[in-house]
């Protein structure tokens, strides 16, 4: 099963802590097809934003259809009865490097020129 799947089979639980069961999801259809990735060592996303995450940044994006992203858009922090805010636009701004490592096996020397 793959993201649209998702989409189109499940009732979403729109706000944290209720869920939805999901059978037969394979996470391998979920993602892009490829071996090529970076990764460095970064901080979580949320307060206090720790430095103890590994990042893995695929070489392909993710598509989604227009109605997906507005099906996202939809999720909630909080609870029914107490909705706090939508779960979408809460992204830090850009970060200092600080002197981290950005490792890769993409071999940037060898890149179609399609993708230049």
């Amino acid at each position: 099963m793959g993201l649209k799947e998702v989409f189109s089979r499940t009732v979403f639980s729109w706000f944290s802590g209720a869920s939805t069961p999901v059978k037969h999801i394979s996470l391998r259809a979920l993602l892009p097809n490829t071996d090529h990735f970076m990764t460095y060592e970064g901080s979580t996303t949320h307060p206090g934003c720790w430095e103890t995450t590994v990042w893995i940044i695929l070489n392909k994006p993710i598509y989604i259809t227009k109605h997906e992203l507005y099906q996202l858009r939809k999720l909630m922090q909080g609870s029914e009865e107490a909705p706090k805010a939508p779960l979408g636009n809460n992204a830090r701004p850009i970060q200092p490097l600080h002197q981290r490592t950005i490792r890769t096996n993409i071999n940037f020397k060898n890149v179609p020129a399609v993708i230049k």
